[in-house]
């Protein structure tokens, strides 16, 4: 059963939803207990957030009598829901499932879970994963989601002494040569955040390595360090010929804030698929200025020519963030269409 399409539909539900009130912890419970094999509605995820352990003992007994893809389209929808409404919070069913579950593929999106979390708890279970788990796929989505908690250490807003061992770890992952190629570029994305002095050593040779995964993933970790040494390759890179590469590259020259960039984004960016595209119009707005402004109203413009309202929310976004950091808190009045 191929729950990625299904689940993205149960998205696109749970965002239509209108509730009176949200159902109860109990009965969406009830609705899992009876569903006999059927796909459970939508909006009892707002039942299962933020669950207490007497709640997740009681889950767990649900969790039993589901089948493998039953689990699989479950953990999927809320990965879906928690990223359309950040209030929701599945982070003690995925730390639940990565300790009881066996099945490798639950437990890898389980991991997705996790992504955003930022609790002691969850950074000992993903660390868990990352050091004993047997499927690489599953260490590879661990490694990532522990980059979010280098991250934290290195903004202070995480006790440094909890992340420390996962940096370590990290770092080895680097200095083996028996690290397989697609975990080493999980790990280097995951510590590109730390200031460690041999992060830029990895960087650069992940980046000459020759290999397409590793190219990739340098490149992420040279936006993610914010050290500006990068910012030629970074720039080269914008006209790659390998359109994930460019996206790649676009989104690390916003997170450089290079605004020498510019002039390639205006140049790439009417032949650009969506996610350049995408990626072009966020770097923008972490660049700001008087020639991004201008590329992002021209982009606006074109969106709402084409109808596009997924890049039109994307733009918006961008033109908000580039207001902000120029101080012109008027930039951007999205109820008006700009003038011909």
């Amino acid at each position: 059963m191929d729950t990625s399409n299904t689940s993205t539909q149960f998205n696109d539900q749970f965002n239509d939803v209108e509730l009176e009130r949200y159902p109860t912890f109990e009965e969406a419970i009830q609705q899992l207990s009876s569903n006999e094999g059927n796909m459970p509605d939508p909006e009892i995820l707002y039942g299962l957030s933020g669950l207490i352990d007497s709640q997740i003992r009681d889950f767990h007994k649900v969790w039993d009598l589901m089948d493998t893809t039953q689990r699989q389209l479950l953990l999927q929808m809320m990965i879906d829901a928690a990223y359309s409404n950040l209030e929701l919070n599945f982070e003690p069913i995925g730390i639940m499932v990565l300790h009881d579950d066996t099945d490798t593929t639950v437990r890898r999106t389980a991991v997705e879970l996790l992504y955003e979390s930022e609790t002691l708890t969850a950074l000992s279970a993903l660390r868990h994963v990352l050091m004993t788990d047997q499927d690489l796929p599953t260490q590879i989505n661990a490694s990532r989601a522990l980059g979010n908690f280098v991250l934290l250490a290195e903004l202070g807003k995480i006790t440094d002494r909890y992340v420390q061992p996962v940096r370590e770890h990290l770092l080895s992952l680097l200095n083996s040569p028996q690290t397989d190629t697609l975990l080493r570029a999980a790990s280097l994305e995951a510590i590109a955040n730390c200031s460690h002095s041999d992060v830029a050593t990895h960087i650069d040779q992940a980046y000459s390595a020759g290999e397409n995964e590793l190219r990739r993933s340098a490149i992420v970790a040279m936006g993610r360090s914010c050290d500006e040494r990068w910012s030629d390759h970074v720039l080269e890179e914008l006209s790659s010929n390998d359109v994930d590469i460019q996206a790649i590259a676009a989104r690390a020259a916003g997170e450089l804030q290079l605004e020498e960039a510019v002039p390639a984004f205006a140049h790439i960016y009417e032949d650009a698929d969506l996610d350049t595209r995408s990626a072009i119009i966020w770097a923008l707005g972490e660049i700001g200025g008087r020639e991004a402004m201008r590329m992002l109203e021209n982009a606006l413009e074109d969106a709402e020519s084409e109808g596009d309202e997924v890049l039109l929310e994307v733009i918006e976004d961008a033109i908000g963030n580039a207001g902000l950091l120029s101080g012109d808190l008027l930039i951007g009045n999205f109820d008006m269409p700009l003038d011909d």
